[in-house]
């Protein structure tokens, strides 16, 4: 009865994604610390072989959540070296550092706190409660992402739009007929900051008090007065050019003690606020960059005249702290050519040119999305890709990684 059941699903999923509808993958709340506690269970056994498989499974779990998956690559490079693989551990510790270059710091000082206190703690054991704590601030991350986001959609209300079914590129990035995002700006990836913010953020220039003989502007009464950081260059304008006066009779804003006052250049775009991210005992990191950007007018290498073959798929675009996995996602192709896998995304997303040496592992999910043929691309700098076939059928998912793998040389 439960091949006859799958089967039944399968094709009652496969009619529904035909029809428009979405894949969703119901979150199950209690996942993760049943997957902590059985690699814990392995690590005390000294199984790590299976702790390996454990953490990857958690992995799963937190698929846009870099900042959650730094130390559980950190306790898997502990896992690697205990087995005897030594080129895996440092491989999974470059990863951890490239998501989070912070971790070790932290996990010095938890060390140091909890030798005065409890008793010597290793370094897995540090990872893994910062990785407790970490997902304990996720209420709050999530809250103001979801207050970023309304901001977001008060300011660009059709840009923000809802969407109903996965939109898929007309073409993969670098070959004819692929078409940029309106106005050509891409936005983040989803657990990632914006590749495009590096040309973007400008140092905020200090505002320098009037010329003696100019009327000087105090900040209300009752509100503190703003002190430039020390050290920092002090703005005055051109000689010869006119000091701002602000109107009078209009409130007057004091920014925070210590904060820059930012005010972007006159026709220039305005740009949403991002999401904050609670820094609750340092223990959630701002996003890393997201890398392997596509350079500006690439051109896909073609062989002999033919067109790389595309794949498909769904791309997850879901957050700790949502109920579903993949119903919030968009399409994406991947084509290989050139020795490079090339990812386009149809959410608005930057595309990505990744070479085949940089990429970790291709392997099926073993815990989430398994019955619609969920698989993960994984890049030795930390990037993670939670993908599906668009049919959502798990023979389809199969057939994409053997042929991503065949294709870019990469063993299982």
């Amino acid at each position: 009865m439960k091949p006859l059941l799958q089967s039944c699903t399968a094709v009652v999923l496969a009619a529904l994604l035909a029809s428009g509808a979405t894949l969703s993958v119901p979150v199950d709340p209690e996942l993760a610390k049943q997957i902590q506690t059985a690699a814990n269970s392995a690590r005390a056994e000294a199984n790590y072989s299976a702790a390996l498989r454990e953490y990857r499974r958690l992995l799963e779990v937190y698929p846009n959540e870099p900042g959650l998956q730094a130390p559980i690559y950190l306790a898997m490079s502990d896992a690697a070296e205990k087995s005897g693989d030594s080129a895996q551990a440092k491989q999974f510790a470059a990863m951890s550092k490239a998501l989070d270059p912070t971790l070790e710091t932290r996990i010095a000082a938890g060390a140091a706190a909890a030798t005065q206190t409890r008793g010597e703690r290793d370094r897995v054991g540090a990872a893994l409660a910062i990785l407790s704590a970490a997902a304990g601030t996720i209420s709050a991350v999530r809250d103001a992402r979801r207050q970023a986001a309304q901001q977001q959609q008060a300011m660009q209300p059709q840009a923000m739009a809802p969407q109903q079914a996965y939109a898929y590129p007309p073409a993969p990035y670098g070959q004819p007929g692929y078409q940029p995002p309106p106005g050509n700006s891409y936005a983040p990836m989803p657990g990632y900051a914006d590749p495009n913010a590096v040309a973007q953020q400008q140092p905020a220039a200090q505002y320098a008090p009037p010329p003696q003989g100019q009327p000087q502007y105090g900040a209300p009464q009752g509100q503190p007065q703003y002190a430039p950081p020390q050290g920092q260059p002090q703005y005055a304008p051109p000689q010869g050019q006119p000091q701002y006066a602000p109107p009078q009779g209009q409130p007057q804003y004091a920014p925070p003690q210590g904060q820059p006052q930012y005010a972007p250049p006159q026709g220039q775009p305005q740009y949403a606020a991002q999401a904050q991210y609670p820094q609750q005992q340092g223990y959630y990191p701002p996003p890393p960059p997201a890398p392997y950007g596509a350079p500006p007018n690439y051109q896909m290498p073609v062989t002999r005249g033919e067109k790389a073959a595309v794949v498909r798929v769904v791309h997850d675009h879901s957050r700790a702290g949502d109920k579903a996995y993949f119903a919030d996602g968009c399409g994406a192709l991947l084509a290989v050519e050139g020795g490079s896998l090339v990812f386009t995304p149809g959410g608005g997303e930057a595309p990505r040119v990744i070479p085949s040496a940089e990429i970790a592992e291709i392997r099926l999910n073993a815990a989430i999305g398994r019955n619609v043929g969920a698989f993960h691309i994984v890049t030795k700098r930390g990037l993670y890709l939670d993908l599906a076939p668009d049919t959502g059928n798990r023979d389809d998912g199969r057939a994409d990684v053997e042929s991503l793998r065949k294709q870019l040389g990469i063993a299982e």
